[in-house]
C-alpha cells in the first residue's frame, strides 16, 4: 500500500514539474531572436518573396529591404483584388487618382452583394475566404463598404459548436475558425461579434484536444500559426497555461538553420511553412497579428523615430519660442510695474 502511495506521489510530482517546465519554456522564449533566425534563413538562402503575406510579414519585421518584394498584378475577381489592395497597403503605395491601387480598391468595393457577401466567380466553397479577405483588405485601406452586412454574412458560417465551417452549416474547422477570428477581432465591441468570439474560444477548447483530454499533437504549422495569431488578436495570452502548448508545438517544428518544416506536408514548401511560423511568432511578440495591425493601424512599418524627426524638430522649436515668450512676459511685467510705481512716487 505504501509503495502505491509513493508511486502516486512521484507521478504527481513529475507531472507538476513537467507542466512547470513547459510553462517556463514557453514564457522564456526569446521571440525577437526566433524572428531574426527565420528572417536570416530567407536572407542567407537568397529566397525571394512570393506572396503578399510574405511581403507583409517582412515589412512588419522590418526586413523588407533585405529580400525582394513580390510584384503583383490583379484580375477582376474578388480574391485577386483583395490581395492586390492588401499588398498596396503593406508596401505603402498611394491610393491616388490614376493608380492601380485605387483601381483595384474601387473594383473590390463594387464586388459586395446585397446580402453582404462578395462576388465569387469560382466554387462556392471559396465564399468564406472571399468574404474574410475582402473585409481585411477594405478595412486595411480604410474604404467605405457595408461593414455590418459583411460581418453578419460572415457570422452565418459559425456553427452551434462555436467553430466556423468552410461553407454555411459545414463541419467546423480550426483553420477557418482562426481566420474568421482574425477578421472579426477588430469589431469586438459589436455584441454579435463579442458573442461569436466567446463561442469560438469554447470550440477551441474542444477541438484542440483528443476525446481522452490529451493535447492533439498532429497539428500542422499552418493550423498552429493561424490559431496562435487569432488568440493574440482576441486578447488572449498565447503563452498562458491554457494556450502555451500551441507555441511549444510550433517550436518543435524548428530545424537547425532557422527554418520550419513539418516534413509530413510535402505539398507545402519549406519557405511557406517558415513564413507561417514567422507570422505566429510575430503575433505573440507584438500582442497581435499583422492582419490585426493592418486593419487597425493601416500600416505594418515599424515605428521609426526618423520618420517623425521633422515633427519633433518643429515641436521643439515651438516649445523653445513659447518658453522665451513667457520669460519675456514674466520679466517685462514686473519691470513695467516697477516703473509705474516709481513714476507715481515722483508725482507725489
Amino acid at each position: 500500500m505504501k509503495k502505491i502511495i509513493v508511486i502516486i506521489f512521484i507521478f504527481i510530482f513529475m507531472l507538476s514539474m513537467s507542466v512547470g517546465t513547459f510553462a517556463t519554456t514557453v514564457k522564456d522564449v526569446n521571440y525577437a531572436k526566433e524572428i531574426i533566425e527565420i528572417t536570416d534563413y530567407f536572407i542567407n538562402d537568397a529566397i525571394n518573396l512570393s506572396s503578399w503575406e510574405e511581403n507583409a510579414i517582412f515589412t512588419a519585421t522590418n526586413y523588407i529591404e533585405s529580400v525582394v518584394p513580390m510584384p503583383m498584378t490583379f484580375v477582376d475577381e474578388t480574391l485577386s483584388l483583395s490581395f492586390y489592395v492588401l499588398n498596396s497597403v503593406v508596401l505603402g503605395l498611394p491610393f491616388d487618382e490614376g493608380t492601380k491601387s485605387l483601381e483595384a480598391l474601387e473594383l473590390l468595393k463594387k464586388k459586395q452583394l446585397p446580402d453582404g457577401s462578395f462576388e465569387n466567380l469560382y466554387e462556392s466553397d471559396l465564399n468564406f475566404s472571399t468574404v474574410v479577405y475582402a473585409i481585411i483588405a477594405l478595412e486595411s485601406a480604410q474604404a467605405e463598404y457595408d461593414t455590418q452586412k459583411a460581418l453578419d454574412y460572415l457570422l452565418t458560417y459559425q456553427n452551434q459548436d462555436g467553430g466556423f465551417g468552410l461553407m454555411s452549416e459545414s463541419e467546423s474547422d480550426l483553420d477557418n475558425t482562426a481566420l474568421a477570428l482574425i477578421c472579426i477581432s477588430s469589431f469586438s465591441l459589436e455584441t454579435s461579434v463579442k458573442d461569436s468570439i466567446n463561442n469560438a474560444k469554447t470550440y477551441y477548447k474542444s477541438a484542440l484536444f483528443e476525446t481522452d483530454g490529451t493535447i492533439k499533437t498532429d497539428l500542422y504549422i499552418g493550423t498552429l500559426s493561424t490559431v496562435i495569431q487569432s488568440l493574440t488578436d482576441i486578447g488572449e495570452d498565447a503563452e498562458s497555461k491554457d494556450w502555451g502548448f500551441l507555441v511549444s508545438l510550433l517550436l518543435d517544428y524548428k530545424r537547425e538553420n532557422g527554418h520550419y518544416d513539418s516534413y509530413t506536408y510535402e505539398f507545402l514548401e519549406t519557405t511557406t511553412q517558415s513564413v507561417m511560423a514567422l507570422e505566429a511568432l510575430y503575433a505573440v511578440h507584438n500582442n497581435g497579428s499583422m492582419y490585426k495591425k493592418l486593419m487597425t493601424r493601416h500600416s505594418l512599418k515599424p515605428f521609426n523615430i526618423a520618420d517623425f524627426m521633422m515633427i519633433i524638430i518643429i515641436f521643439g522649436v515651438l516649445m523653445v519660442l513659447s518658453i522665451i515668450f513667457w520669460i519675456v512676459v514674466l520679466v517685462k511685467k514686473p519691470k513695467e510695474r516697477s516703473i509705474e510705481i516709481e513714476e507715481e512716487l515722483q508725482q507725489d
